[in-house]
């Protein structure tokens, strides 16, 4: 059984990976606001924290 510290750990590690993730596809232009829209509709338990990047992906949208 794992101990309090290393669940705290595993979860750390799995969320900087998701953000680590999201932050290539914005680096690379290869997620929309849309996409990510229906990323947190189907995991809002996951992707609820990166909520804040749709206005952010919106306004580069439109810039293209």
């Amino acid at each position: 059984m794992k101990t309090q510290t290393q669940l705290f750990y595993m979860a750390h590690e799995r969320l900087a990976n998701i953000n680590k993730a999201f932050m290539d596809l914005v680096k690379e232009n290869n997620i929309t606001s849309t996409e990510l829209e229906k990323l947190i509709q189907k995991r809002p338990e996951t992707y609820g924290h990166l909520e804040s990047w749709i206005e952010t992906l919106r306004q580069r949208e439109a810039n293209q």
